[in-house]
């Protein structure tokens, strides 16, 4: 994913592995975020934390994020520890506590930040910190607030939804053709057409089995042929390894899509619907 502000740019790559318990699963992203700001100061890179849902068969689903997150800086060296503490029945503590130490360069703590994360986050400098018992003590000055949920526009019987993830799905014709806003089945189950939707669906999913045969018989005449068999080659995404991590990343092509979008020019996108 690739996506752009007027001072930043965003994008994030990564596998979803998932664990089913019975009573809970749990979902653990593989792959890195990465937020960087075009002044050149900053180039946030970490990974997610585990997201666990709860009661998947009897009562009530609810949601727990848990995990230790590890954001660097990979401009000035700074880097944040976050952990994001599991529920615990046997706790005193507030779900969903989130806590963790921003560091410098040169691995000193500076700043404290705590909070919980579906609801604020607070920080606060770190004035002095000593060894007791074992344990790390750290004093600090008057802790700020420094971001603050904002209140989905619909209730629970809209899943909180936020504004962005009401609107997401809304049709927009300045897209690429391949836009998932554009699937088909998709559009009958928003427009209420349940058994129209399922239908297309199928469609869709047969339409992806024959292209998927017809690749992995071009591959096999390939092979057979002893030739290298062909890549999938993305539109608008090149592969590149990340001189951060060293994990090999699916990275934008320049404007391209940007160009063709703003000329309205689609005509390497494949059919897919």
């Amino acid at each position: 994913m690739h996506t752009e502000g007027v001072n930043w740019e965003l994008s994030q790559e990564f596998m979803v592995a998932s664990r089913f318990r019975g009573k809970y699963m749990s979902v653990i992203p593989t792959g890195y975020t990465q937020i960087k700001f075009k002044d050149g100061k900053a180039n946030f890179i970490f990974q997610k934390v585990t997201t666990t849902v709860h009661n998947i068969i009897v009562g009530r689903l609810w949601i727990d994020n848990h995990g230790t997150m590890n954001i660097v800086n990979h401009v000035s060296g700074e880097r944040a520890n976050i952990k994001f503490h599991s529920y615990s029945y046997f706790s005193s503590d507030q779900p969903r506590k989130v806590e963790g130490i921003i560091l410098d360069k040169k691995g000193n703590a500076r700043f404290y930040i705590f909070g919980y994360w579906d609801s604020y986050l607070n920080i606060a400098l770190i004035n002095n910190q000593k060894n007791q018992q074992g344990k790390v003590l750290i004093e600090t000055g008057e802790p700020k607030r420094i971001w603050t949920v904002k209140e989905p526009l619909g209730d629970s019987s809209m899943f909180n939804f936020t504004k962005l993830a009401i609107e997401m799905n809304e049709p927009d014709n300045q897209v690429a053709p391949t836009d998932s806003r554009f699937r088909p089945d998709q559009r009958l189950m928003e427009n209420g057409d349940w058994d129209g939707a399922n239908d297309r669906k199928n469609e869709l999913e047969d339409k992806q089995r024959k292209a998927r045969r017809k690749a992995e018989a071009e591959a096999e005449r390939a092979i057979a042929n002893n030739q290298q068999p062909p890549e999938y080659q993305a539109c608008w995404f090149q592969k590149v390894q990340d001189t951060n991590t060293g994990s090999v990343i699916h990275t934008i092509r320049g404007n391209e899509y940007w160009v063709c979008k703003e000329k309205k020019d689609w005509s390497r996108c494949p059919n897919i619907y």
